[in-house]
């Protein structure tokens, strides 16, 4: 009796991200069987696409001073989040009067916060949750600011900002370690931290040591990750002194905000002119400014989620304008990659503050290497202990 041979090959996917090992299996009823492996393929996202979504932390201080706004906060600042939501930030947003320190009474979290409630979203597979810490958190929706207050013109805004970042770390649940931190400070006056300005030549400076409360929020070494913005009157008298004017935002007089805008400028902010545009449009440009400076994220590591079998590692850059070159493997000295293996609380990203952090089988990215913006390593390999049947 003759026999015949059948042959037929299947797929066998290995997993998330990884591509498939490609199984050719000869099956016969006295047959041996065989199979060949092929590669399997991870694309390591990078800041600039972020499939683990980048912290940022805004604390957003608010003119309560006899010249206060005179115009709703509240409805751009929620546009403002919204688009961070769309934008895949992890953000925590808390506001506070200018004219002295408040206890933070309120926090807007994003989706990917635990504090979010029942529709949370892990901003990744296996993503611990952190449970809900207070009842100072809501949604965007729900998130308000403290009514305005009339005060004595008094505003010492820059040294209420420092003196609420001092303490949100163990009063308030508002400042994340591995988060970013932007300063947003919306007035149509002066700061009189160092004492009401006399308007003239030079105009009104902040003295430093309140200034480095801000700078170093996060530790001198994270000075990068925190940025003070200005929303004031950014005009000045013809002699170069601080002037004011009684056509900005109604009928209150608007006095030109010197050192908010130098404390914008020595963090590495900037300052917009709040006498000029709406509030909307000076959200949309802070949110333009926040998506360049999230250009210049870098990530110093790369991960996939099997053992790779070395001696067939190959790995790509995709750059920007979707080209790629390949990364060579670094003898420690040169530019490239190095294995480190599986690594537990390794940073997604590592600059301007380690963010993201993840489990996984991780390559050191080595110089020229490292990846930023919207760059992605493209990693195919096979998985260790896989391998061709005689």
């Amino acid at each position: 009796m003759n026999r015949s041979t059948k042959t037929q090959s299947t797929r066998l996917r290995l997993g998330h991200a990884l591509a498939a090992l490609t199984l050719g299996l000869g099956l016969s009823a006295c047959g041996k069987q065989s199979f060949k492996a092929a590669t399997s393929q991870s694309n390591t996202d990078s800041p600039g696409s972020y499939s683990i979504p980048a912290k940022i932390d805004l604390l957003v201080g608010v003119d309560n001073t006899g010249s206060a706004l005179n115009q709703n906060i509240r409805s751009p600042l929620q546009g403002f989040m919204n688009n961070l939501q769309n934008q895949n930030w992890d953000f925590r947003v808390a506001g506070v009067p200018l004219s002295g320190y408040q206890q933070i009474s309120q926090i807007a979290v994003s989706k990917y916060d635990s504090n979010w409630g029942s529709s949370y979203t892990p901003p990744y597979p296996g993503a611990p949750s952190t449970g809900v810490l207070s009842t100072l958190f809501r949604t965007p929706l729900n998130f308000n600011f403290a009514p305005p207050q009339t005060t004595d013109g008094n505003e010492p805004g820059i040294r209420t900002i420092s003196d609420t970042l001092t303490r949100a770390f163990t009063k308030n649940y508002f400042l994340r370690n591995d988060a970013t931190l932007v300063v947003v400070v919306i007035s149509t006056g002066e700061d009189t931290s160092d004492g009401a300005p006399t308007y003239g030549t030079p105009p009104p400076t902040i003295s430093a040591s309140l200034l480095n409360g801000i700078k170093y929020a996060k530790g001198t070494q994270y000075a990068n990750a925190v940025k003070l913005y200005s929303f004031v009157n950014t005009a000045l008298t013809s002699n170069g002194g601080s002037g004011y004017t009684t056509s900005c935002l109604g009928t209150g007089i608007s006095w030109s905000g010197n050192r908010y805008m130098n404390a914008a400028q020595a963090t590495g902010g900037k300052s917009f002119n709040i006498c000029k545009t709406s509030m909307a449009s000076l959200f949309s440009q802070l949110n333009d400014e926040l998506m360049n400076n999230r250009e210049s994220y870098v990530s110093e590591y790369a991960f996939i989620e099997k053992e790779p079998n070395l001696s067939t590692v190959v790995m790509k850059k995709v750059k920007r304008d979707g080209s790629q070159v390949v990364i060579p493997q670094s003898n420690g000295s040169s530019d490239g990659w190095i294995y480190l293996g599986y690594q537990t609380n390794k940073p997604t990203i590592s600059y301007p503050i380690p963010m993201g952090h993840r489990n996984g089988y991780v390559f050191q990215l080595i110089g020229s290497a490292q990846l930023s913006g919207p760059e992605k390593a493209n990693i195919t390999f096979i998985p260790k202990g896989i391998q061709d049947s005689p």
